[in-house]
């Protein structure tokens, strides 16, 4: 969040993407807080590792360490959501297996808010995919030249 605010105040530039992350995040955060879920100490405990490990990553490569050969934080944005959908799936088996449980609108706002970033994510995904091989297409043709 606080990067976000820097890079405002900074740039002013940022994508849609990173701002609607953040502001959906906020909200979800309040979710957490506002509304007790079971499987919510799973989710957080899981979403800190996974945003610990990014950022220390991001701090590796700051001071001039060896990047990773394949695209780190987008796995491990990969890993946080395969995290989010098996918590999602663990509340929604305890609801039907217990005869409900509390607060499940809380968690039916969480879960479209969860798809829309998923959903953003994965368009965002598969646009840089498709330029990563338009890239290595036209190399491939000059390296016939």
């Amino acid at each position: 969040m606080f990067r976000t605010i820097f890079s405002i105040f900074k740039t002013r530039k940022l994508t849609f993407f990173h701002l609607f992350n953040n502001s959906i995040l906020t909200i979800i955060s309040f979710i957490w807080l506002e509304f007790s879920q079971s499987f919510q100490v799973l989710a957080i405990l899981f979403t800190t590792l996974v945003y610990s490990v990014v950022y220390g990553y991001r701090f590796w490569t700051a001071i001039g360490l060896r990047n990773a050969c394949f695209p780190f934080v987008l796995n491990c944005q990969i890993v946080l959501f395969s995290c989010n959908l098996v918590c999602h799936i663990g509340v929604l088996t305890v609801h039907f297996m217990k005869g409900g449980c509390n607060e499940i609108g809380a968690w039916v706002l969480n879960s479209v808010l969860n798809g829309v970033i998923f959903l953003l994510f994965f368009k965002f995904y598969v646009q840089s995919r498709r330029k990563k091989i338009s890239r290595n297409g036209e190399i491939g043709k000059d390296k016939d030249l």
